[in-house]
């Protein structure tokens, strides 16, 4: 992947604040420059995915990997999730921005979810690092509904002996969801089972 700042510049400050509530000034002081660097390193080895809808996910699980890393994997899965959704919270203001109840929002996320399967039908057989799936629409009466069969962050994750992080990573759509004003629901990940599905709809429906 190609190296990207914004990514860290976005989480890195409430990584040092939640940080530092949790463990104190000197650790984090300490233990941040360990965190880009495993940032920098795990960019420089993650295929490239291509630019499309979902690139974003790839640097955001970049970040969240890099921290479990830096901090010489000291978080249980439990922790990691706590810590990540901890993190995230804190950036309300941006994800906030969606209101999944409003109409202009939920079609902008199905515009966006079709846009990535027809980049997948056009342009997928170059980037064989990526998701692979289909929307069912006829599953769910509202919201949307979509299905991963194949996920770079699993294959990665699989390829270097950090499954124990995944399923923390995989957690952080919840949250994300959630400060859009929306409910995610999923019976499975591909950590544990055969795909990875996203039942995505307004809190408030």
């Amino acid at each position: 992947m190609k190296q990207n700042g914004m990514y860290w510049m976005m989480f890195s400050g409430n990584i040092k604040r939640v940080l530092i509530n949790r463990y104190g000034k000197e650790y984090t002081k300490a233990i941040m420059p360990k965190i880009k660097q495993q940032y920098n390193t795990l960019l420089e080895q993650f295929p490239d995915v291509g630019k499309h809808t979902l690139t974003d996910m790839v640097y955001m699980g970049v970040v969240f990997l890099a921290l479990w890393l830096g901090t010489d994997k000291m978080f249980s899965t439990e922790e990691l999730t706590e810590i990540i959704t901890e993190i995230l919270r804190r950036l309300k203001y941006f994800f906030g921005i969606v209101n999944l109840n409003k109409s202009w929002a939920k079609k902008k996320l199905n515009r966006e979810t079709k846009a990535y399967m027809e980049w997948i039908e056009k342009e997928g057989a170059n980037y064989p690092s990526k998701w692979e799936g289909y929307i069912d629409s006829e599953t769910h009466n509202k919201g949307i509904y979509y299905i991963f069969t194949k996920c770079p962050i699993h294959d990665f994750c699989k390829e270097h002996g950090y499954l124990e992080a995944l399923p923390a990573l995989c957690a952080q759509d919840y949250p994300m969801y959630d400060m859009m004003n929306g409910v995610l629901k999923r019976t499975q990940t591909l950590t544990s089972g055969t795909c990875c599905d996203f039942w995505i709809y307004g809190n408030k429906e």
